[in-house]
């Protein structure tokens, strides 16, 4: 292995780490109304990135069918807790859709949290797609200016565009 892919390889891990931060800091966002009942992990673990926060989440979750953002919100994390990535992303995808304004910055973090979901689950033409999906809730010009300082935007879009390189799509 030589020097520029050793180096490209740690830059990657290192683009990998703060988008899985990226979700971890979106965690405490959901506020908890009764205590989750813990459910085993599947027996099958993913081929992909598997992530386990240090103590289980308090994430409440709806009795029912979740119906408002919230309850989205709150399974998405329960199934990010139990490596159910894929099944995660699509509530994060469903809380976003139930929030009128696509700048708002909850939308944006559902964003987030689905772009990585996908990541971990390794569904690289689904995670470009939110990646490009949040970049448009910004204009060129806001774009401009935060990307340097939006370290998760950053990390994001670098991981979206080293896969463009390589012929995802």
């Amino acid at each position: 292995m030589n020097i520029s892919s050793r180096s490209r390889s740690e830059r990657l891990q290192s683009l990998l780490l703060a988008a899985v931060l990226a979700v971890v800091s979106f965690a405490p966002m959901a506020c908890a109304k009764k205590p989750v009942i813990a459910e085993p992990p599947p027996s099958a673990t993913p081929e992909a990135v598997s992530f386990r926060f240090p103590q289980p989440l308090a994430v409440a979750t709806p009795a029912g069918d979740p119906t408002t953002a919230q309850e989205h919100i709150q399974c998405g994390l329960f199934y990010f807790e139990h490596c159910r990535y894929e099944e995660a992303a699509g509530e994060f995808s469903s809380a976003r859709s139930r929030i009128r304004d696509p700048r708002n910055a909850l939308s944006r973090d559902c964003l987030v949290s689905e772009a990585v979901c996908y990541l971990l689950a390794d569904n690289k033409p689904a995670f470009m797609g939110a990646v490009n999906a949040l970049r448009a809730t910004y204009t060129h010009y806001e774009l401009m200016a935060i990307e340097h300082q939006n370290l998760r935007l950053k990390a994001l879009t670098e991981i979206c565009n080293a896969f463009g390189q390589i012929g995802y799509k």
